[in-house]
């Protein structure tokens, strides 16, 4: 098994770890505060949620760690993040008092955002029925 860890404003980083022998296999410097990370099993990635000084989620190939998307919209740091039931998309919650929705784990890979105010500073797993995790294309 593997843990992925990140790091405050001066660290930086997103480290890897062996749950079994305990030592460090990896790590990678984003370049911002990671405040939150999530695995996505089905794609491989993780999702990294940032403060300062980008404000942005990255999603990240595992385990070659290449960047594949910045995810840019929050004006503040990303408090938490968690993913729809069926995995396709990340709900992220800033400091800046929003709550935005992004479409990600399409065989496009289209990001789409929807965003409302809000002032809870966790996320959990929301019902599939909850409106916020109805496609995109309903809502509108």
């Amino acid at each position: 098994s593997v843990l992925a860890s990140g790091g405050g404003t001066a660290d930086r980083c997103i480290r890897f770890w062996s749950c079994s022998m305990g030592t460090q296999l990896n790590h990678i410097d984003t370049g911002s505060q990671v405040s939150s990370l999530l695995w996505s099993n089905e794609y491989k990635e993780i999702i990294s949620g940032h403060g300062f000084s980008k404000h942005e989620l990255g999603i990240w190939k595992y385990p070659s760690m290449r960047k594949v998307a910045d995810l840019i919209g929050h004006t503040a740091r990303v408090l938490c993040m968690c993913l729809s039931p069926d995995g396709s998309m990340v709900a992220s919650a800033g400091a800046d008092e929003t709550l935005r929705i992004w479409n990600c784990f399409q065989s496009t890979h289209q990001r789409k955002t929807e965003e409302a105010a809000h002032e809870r500073y966790c996320l959990n797993h929301l019902p599939a029925e909850h409106p916020l995790m109805l496609p995109l294309s309903t809502i509108y």
